[in-house]
């Protein structure tokens, strides 16, 4: 288990390889979807993660800020993912894996996309 702060706050990581999959705890633990599911606006990226099934659902910006903290963050492109949090009405947060930064992106940009979902223990 890894614990690390990040804004004053403590979390617990606990990878877990298995089957392509990464499990990481903080108050909750969440799974992050095994396959590349491309580059696609804001709008495609929730479409394309509802149609996954069984409570998947696109990461928050602090949840992808943790993915690229874990020693884990490697096996993602170096490259900017959608967040579900929502900067305005027309607009997104995109995480930069690339360099742990984060802007608010018009939602008709395309990025790549990540799915999580929480688990049940």
């Amino acid at each position: 288990m890894i614990t690390m702060t990040i804004d004053g706050q403590e979390y617990q990581l606990t990878p877990i390889k298995q089957e392509k999959k990464l499990v990481i705890r903080r108050q909750f633990n969440y799974e992050i979807y095994h396959d590349e599911l491309g580059k696609m606006t804001w709008d495609e990226a929730i479409e394309k993660v509802s149609q996954l099934g069984n409570g998947w659902r696109l990461p928050t910006i602090n949840e992808l800020q943790l993915i690229w903290e874990s020693e884990h963050k490697d096996l993602f492109k170096k490259e900017s993912y959608w967040s579900s949090s929502e900067y305005g009405s027309g607009s997104a947060w995109v995480f930069y894996f690339y360099d742990c930064n984060t802007y608010g992106i018009d939602k008709n940009d395309d990025y790549y996309v990540m799915a999580v979902r929480d688990l049940t223990i």
